[in-house]
């Protein structure tokens, strides 16, 4: 059956369709700022590594290095571009602790590079990982990052109001029109009756509008503690001690890639 989606793509003129990467690379994104998506990326990753895995946190923001503050790393003062073209993206990486790395793209604009030659060549060191965390930021550009890091899966990082739900709306759409990737949405910051009522939207909206309901992965509440913690200067593993975040964070792993098909 011809959906409107299968109609769109025609009128498009059979726009590219991205194949989806390894399925052990998962994009984080959002169709609207201030819903968590650093937050959650972060949550992910930390948990993996708690786990035992080794992790590679891509912060995928250009200008914005907030994954290296969270982690108690302070800001990047400046690129070695000597060091990069000499060893390639393994030259960005830092080691946070554990298993935990984090490569982060941010002050790239202080370099000769362009931001997107920047993440074409970061995918080269991902097979080294057990799995790779990129958060990729909101909005359509998230996608564009997505697409050049080669992501395998997306999590579509969402609050349960009605602005949070039509970007999310959007951005799904965005994301069926573009690309052949699987996403799946989380409600951030929220309780249960609210991520269902959230689920529910969607879920309509993609019967109605694009021919097939969103996948939601379950939601995540609000924790003041962890937020008091951060705005009080402790970096973001501390603040988690004590936290049922991570725990939950883990909840949602066996949804995704590659513990879905492991």
């Amino acid at each position: 059956m011809t959906t409107q989606l299968d109609a769109v793509r025609e009128r498009l003129g059979g726009r590219r369709r991205v194949r989806p990467g390894p399925p052990h690379v998962i994009g984080v994104v959002s169709g609207r700022g201030g819903s968590g998506t650093s937050m959650v990326a972060a949550l992910l990753a930390i948990r993996s590594a708690r786990a035992g895995l080794r992790v590679l946190l891509v912060d995928a923001d250009p200008l914005i290095d907030v994954q290296r503050v969270w982690l108690g790393l302070g800001r990047r003062s400046a690129w070695d571009e000597q060091e990069f073209r000499q060893r390639g993206a393994e030259s960005l990486v830092t080691q946070v602790f554990g298993g935990l790395e984090l490569l982060s793209l941010g002050g790239s604009d202080s370099t000769e590079l362009e931001p997107r030659v920047l993440m074409r060549r970061v995918p080269s060191i991902f097979a080294e990982r057990d799995i790779v965390i990129v958060d990729a930021g909101t909005r359509l550009q998230s996608l564009e990052r997505c697409f050049d890091l080669k992501v395998g899966s997306l999590l579509v990082v969402s609050d349960a109001e009605a602005i949070g739900l039509a970007s999310t709306h959007a951005l799904l759409k965005a994301i069926a029109l573009r690309s052949d990737l699987s996403a799946s949405v989380l409600f951030n910051r929220v309780d249960r009756e609210s991520a269902r009522a959230g689920e529910s939207v969607l879920r309509d909206g993609g019967r109605r509008f694009m021919g097939f309901e969103p996948s939601a992965v379950g939601y995540l509440p609000e924790d003041t503690g962890v937020s008091e913690r951060m705005a009080g200067g402790a970096a973001l593993p501390e603040c988690l001690v004590e936290s049922s975040l991570p725990e939950l964070a883990a909840g949602v792993m066996p949804n995704l890639r590659p513990w879905a098909h492991a």
